[in-house]
């Protein structure tokens, strides 16, 4: 398995939101793949932000997303489980970076 589901988000740029824009997720649903050469990136507690195997980028989420059913690894930090995200037209992840967001 190397597929995600994910919601579509849509920027929210109110200037009166107290913590400046935000994305709020809309009700679309999709699924997407892990390009096998996918540059992928996650935050570690040691060090910050930290290139990994698209597996392990895999594997971060669904602990992430899901931490009753996988557990989130010693080291790795889930930080509000928001991700940057570049997706080709195939829908497979090209690029994915963890956001630091608490």
């Amino acid at each position: 398995m190397n597929h995600v589901e994910a919601y579509i988000a849509k920027a929210d740029c109110d200037p009166n939101l107290p913590d400046g824009p935000q994305w709020d997720p809309t009700t679309q649903a999709v699924e997407y793949t892990f390009s096998q050469t996918a540059k992928t990136k996650i935050i570690y507690d040691d060090g910050g932000l930290k290139l990994v195997p698209w597996d392990t980028a895999l594997r971060h989420v669904q602990s992430c997303g899901q931490p009753d059913k996988f557990p989130t690894p010693k080291g790795e930090e889930c930080m509000g489980n928001f991700y940057d995200v570049v997706v080709n037209s195939n829908k497979q992840i090209t690029e994915l970076t963890q956001l630091y967001h608490v």
